[in-house]
């Protein structure tokens, strides 16, 4: 029996997309743990779920490319800044992922 895949370029931007969740999976969650140090509690509760969210877009994508019999990449990622110079910046930062910059 012959298994089934998806169309390479299908494939290929699925897996941008990938790992466009896992970056915003550690922007966010760095952008969390900024949050939480500095006192901006409910704004770290904020991020904090969006990076859990990120996380679970991810697992949706890994599952549709391994159901259709193809092999997720596990991109790497930079690591993300980790200070912010205010939460204006947190909220700047979270824009461009959203907006793909």
């Amino acid at each position: 029996m012959k298994t089934v895949s998806l169309n390479e370029k299908v494939c290929k931007a699925i897996n941008e997309r990938l790992k466009d969740e896992y970056k915003a999976f550690y922007a966010y969650n760095a952008a969390s743990n900024w949050c939480h140090s500095v006192g901006f509690k409910k704004a770290g509760e904020y991020f904090a779920g969006e990076s859990k969210d990120e996380l679970e877009h991810a697992a949706i994508l890994q599952k549709y490319l391994v159901d259709w019999n193809d092999i997720p990449e596990l991109p790497v990622i930079a690591k993300p800044d980790l200070e912010f110079k205010s939460l204006v910046d947190v909220i700047e930062m979270a824009g461009d992922i959203v907006t793909g910059k």
